[in-house]
């Protein structure tokens, strides 16, 4: 098994250079890749901080940067009806442990800076991945204290960890 290799000493001191005004927002995404022989989930876990300046109501900010690893691991489920494998939950939750890793790794670099932890998980009902929701919102609340984001305000998760795991950034 692989192990996420996210630079944290950097990351931690990027966070702690910045504004006391700058949010951190930690997410995960997973894409499956299926051979003939092997099925893996690549997991691609990244850290956000909006850089910002000014205080209060004066607050401006510049961008983003992005720290971003992945992982590749076994993906163990038996084919459904769809033609997904029928482990989504199982994998969600994965992707939220990760997440939630990464945040034991910054939190005390963040310090009183605004964070936030992103899911790729979607509120709507109807929507596959909303099978984890309630499970992924307690165990982020359990661990950070802090209601989770999820889409289609998951950011962090839903676009920066996406674009990473598809090799786009």
């Amino acid at each position: 098994m692989s192990e996420l290799k996210l630079p944290y000493d950097v990351i931690n001191q990027f966070i702690r250079a910045s504004s006391m005004e700058s949010v951190v927002m930690i997410g995960c995404d997973s894409v499956r890749r299926i051979s003939s022989v092997k099925k893996l989930a690549v997991y691609s876990t990244v850290v956000c901080i909006r850089k910002a300046s000014g205080h209060g109501d004066n607050v401006i900010y510049h961008g983003s940067k992005v720290f971003g690893a992945s992982v590749t691991l076994p993906d163990y489920g038996r084919v459904v009806r769809s033609g997904k494998l029928a482990n989504l939950k199982i994998r969600l939750m994965q992707e939220v442990t990760f997440a939630l890793e990464a945040f034991d790794h910054v939190y005390k670099a963040i310090g009183d800076r605004p964070f936030e932890i992103h899911l790729d998980i979607n509120s709507r009902p109807e929507c596959e991945s909303h099978v984890a929701l309630a499970d992924a919102k307690g165990y982020v609340m359990g661990m950070t204290g802090q209601e989770p984001e999820f889409k289609p305000f998951a950011l962090a998760a839903s676009f920066a960890a996406d674009a990473h795991v598809h090799g786009l950034l």
